[in-house]
């Protein structure tokens, strides 16, 4: 079980013991004021610690509703601010090497190391600040889920032990969450306002989503029918925008780069050399979407299951039969340095039917056996070869009449002893480029190193106290920032 399902069943399993310790304290017959007034707290914090288990996803979702009006997901927000510290970074190490150099002159070492002294200074208040950034970003982008339910599981504790634990936890995951996603366009703000020409040195590394758009950071499950998962492949999306994302040796795939926009979509399955309609080909976002936080940093979910009268196979592949797979079965068997798959399956077209049957699988592998029952042709096997993605493909064309349905298919076909799936070649995302410091002089990256980094520090004062502000509405009596530098 994940850890976010696994703390909320905890969590909830406390809410009721703590309920049930205040009813039990007010039935005791305890002649103590002192005891007596514990159980109306303890009822108390019982239903709140269930009204937050309930409201788990409610409040992630909010949470993520108002940070997409930044236009902006928390992985664009990484990108942009790794721009600045590799471009900083650089500068820093640029530095330090000639000032390393100066040092092979005689007395040129110290008076060199004196003059970058300020520079370096300020240098690294950049690459600190912003690698603290960087690091809350990662920790709330990879747990958030995680964190939340913990922090819930930590409220729900009786007698008030994590009350005060649990709210500061929740309150820096909802407004951290919120909170991080605006930081470039505080950033901008404040250095647009001091210079336009600081500013400009970041819009250089600025960019977002349209602006007005929301974004869904989708994943899903991908299998047939029969709960086969197919063995890498790509899901094509095509609507608002058209994105490929791969799906893994697992049956998953993962929308997130770029991220899904609002809008009707049309999907398609590709694998093993050929084009799948799913079952569900039309979707419209987020509608179709299932909010679940299975995964801190993709919270929808969308699977996608193909039609009836297709399967995956063994070890890379697709069966399809225009008669249907009913009864359908997969065996393997080990002879000779090979691996025997055979495939048995019932199909039912009517009387007098032309049956036509279609398998892929990797080139390596072949057909061997193609046997049926109420046979009234002769049977016709046409081969191809499908390059996919760097894959080679077999592809098998199997075609006879039936006079009579049901009838039953047996077909077998081999490959090399051992032989796995393999993986497609996907183009991946591109990424931005970084911060263009070159034309500045010193004195400016001084003066806006203190500018950059006095900012970044304010801004986390800013989202400090939003913390510590709404642990104390959730009934933190000592709010804390759990994460903080």
């Amino acid at each position: 079980m994940p850890l976010t399902q696994t703390a909320l069943v905890v969590a909830a399993n406390l809410a009721i013991l703590t309920y049930n310790i205040g009813v039990l304290v007010y039935m005791l017959p305890i002649p103590s004021r002192r005891i007596k007034r514990l159980a109306p707290k303890l009822i108390e914090d019982g239903i709140y610690s269930a009204i937050l288990v309930t409201s788990f996803a409610t409040m992630l979702y909010i949470s993520d509703l108002i940070a997409s009006m930044s236009t902006l997901t928390l992985a664009d927000v990484a990108d942009w601010l790794n721009g600045v510290l590799q471009s900083f970074l650089s500068q820093y190490l640029a530095g330090k090497l000639l000032a390393s150099l100066a040092a092979i002159v005689p007395g040129a070492g110290a008076a060199a190391a004196i003059a970058i002294l300020p520079w370096s200074i300020v240098i690294f208040g950049i690459l600190s600040s912003t690698g603290l950034v960087l690091a809350l970003i990662y920790i709330v982008s990879g747990l958030k889920a995680e964190l939340a339910a913990l922090g819930i599981a930590l409220y729900s504790l009786p007698f008030r032990i994590g009350r005060n634990a649990g709210a500061s936890l929740i309150a820096f995951v909802i407004v951290g969450n919120i909170a991080l996603h605006f930081l470039p366009h505080w950033l901008i703000l404040i250095l647009n306002g001091s210079s336009e020409s600081w500013g400009a040195m970041l819009n250089g590394t600025y960019t977002g989503s349209e602006p007005g758009t929301g974004y869904y950071a989708v994943w899903g499950l991908v299998s047939d029918p029969g709960g086969s998962a197919p063995h890498y492949g790509v899901v094509v999306f095509k609507g608002p925008i058209n994105a490929s994302y791969p799906v893994l040796g697992d049956g998953s795939y993962y929308a997130t780069h770029p991220p899904l926009i609002p809008g009707t979509y049309t999907i398609e399955l590709e694998y093993a050399g050929v084009r799948i309609t799913p079952s569900n080909p039309s979707i419209t976002v987020p509608d179709d979407l299932s909010l679940t936080y299975d995964y801190s940093d993709v919270p929808y979910r969308l699977d996608i299951s193909i039609p009836s009268k297709m399967r995956f196979i063994d070890p890379q592949g697709v069966l399809y039969s225009n008669c249907g797979l009913n009864g359908f079965s997969l065996h393997k068997s080990s002879s000779e340095g090979y691996d025997v798959y055979t495939i048995s399956f019932t199909g039912d077209c009517g009387g007098y039917s032309a049956v036509k049957i279609i398998i892929t699988m990797p080139d390596e592998c072949m057909l061997i056996n193609v046997n049926s029952d109420k046979i009234t042709s002769s049977k016709i096997i046409d081969y191809s070869y499908i390059p996919w993605r760097g894959v080679p493909i077999s592809y098998y064309r199997v075609r006879f009449s039936v006079y009579n349905s049901p009838f039953n298919v047996l077909l077998q076909y081999r490959c090399p002893a051992g032989l796995g799936p393999l993986r497609p070649e996907v183009p991946g995302a591109q990424s931005g480029g970084g911060l263009d410091i070159g034309a500045a002089m010193p004195t400016d990256i001084i003066v806006f190193g203190l500018a950059y980094t006095t900012s970044v520090y304010a801004y986390l004062a800013i989202m400090s106290m939003l913390i510590a502000g709404f642990a104390s509405f959730l009934g933190a009596y000592a709010p804390r920032v759990v994460f903080r530098g």
